[in-house]
């Protein structure tokens, strides 16, 4: 592989290198080190903001602003806002996700993506058509604790400094700081639909009405 380095001068294939060419290793090793330790002066300042609560993404969650005056603080949104309490109260309600996704879409309710688009928070052209509401936004978007007030970061890092694949962290290593930001979910609701989204009860997108026992009992002959 032919290596040409512009500002030391070198070139691999030149058969008679001039005397900076040697100095090119060392130079590589001050370089790597110098990227370690901005690295790590990074990862310990996000850590300091995490711990602390504050918000260090670079959109705030469906629901949510950044505050104008401090980037690092959530203050609700409340058009989006209001679609979040909609589909708690749907949750508590009885509906399942298929039905709260084919009534959001029907309704011409932009998903979390397309509302971003809209708003000119995501430029690029490839978000215009983000796609309709799904199930994985809804529970997704359920579990999540931002909205009960509390600050979760951190559940995903980088390998490295040099590999940027994002891997998830395990829940221990979350960053979670209680009552950071106005709640648009109160905890009691917001526990209530933790509880509910773990009970099965699909039924048909255009039907309402929920068996009242749906996810609790099963039948001894079929299982179902």
């Amino acid at each position: 592989v032919r290596f040409i380095s512009i500002n030391d001068h070198y070139d691999s294939s030149d058969p008679k290198p001039d005397k900076e060419g040697i100095a090119i290793p060392a130079t590589n090793l001050i370089n790597e080190l110098y990227a370690r330790d901005i690295s790590q002066k990074v990862n310990s300042g996000l850590k300091t903001l995490r711990s602390a609560g504050k918000f260090v993404g670079a959109l705030a969650p469906y629901g949510y602003n950044k505050s104008p005056q401090d980037k690092h603080q959530l203050v609700v949104d409340p058009p989006a806002a209001e679609v979040i309490r909609n589909i708690f109260q749907w949750l508590l309600d009885g509906w399942s996700d298929c039905q709260i996704v084919y009534h959001l879409n029907r309704q011409g309710i932009p998903s979390p993506g397309q509302y971003r688009y809209e708003q000119g928070l995501l430029k690029h052209e490839r978000y215009e058509n983000c796609g309709p509401w799904n199930r994985t936004a809804i529970k997704r978007l359920v579990r999540n604790r931002v909205y009960a007030g509390d600050m979760v970061q951190g559940k995903q890092r980088v390998i490295s400094y040099k590999v940027h694949k994002a891997i998830a962290t395990p829940e221990s290593e979350w960053f979670i700081v209680e009552n950071t930001h106005e709640p648009i979910i109160d905890k009691v609701t917001f526990e209530m639909a933790q509880s509910l989204s773990q009970r099965d009860t699909r039924t048909a997108p255009t039907k309402r009405n929920v068996y009242l026992f749906s996810g609790f009992l099963r039948c001894a002959d079929c299982d179902k």
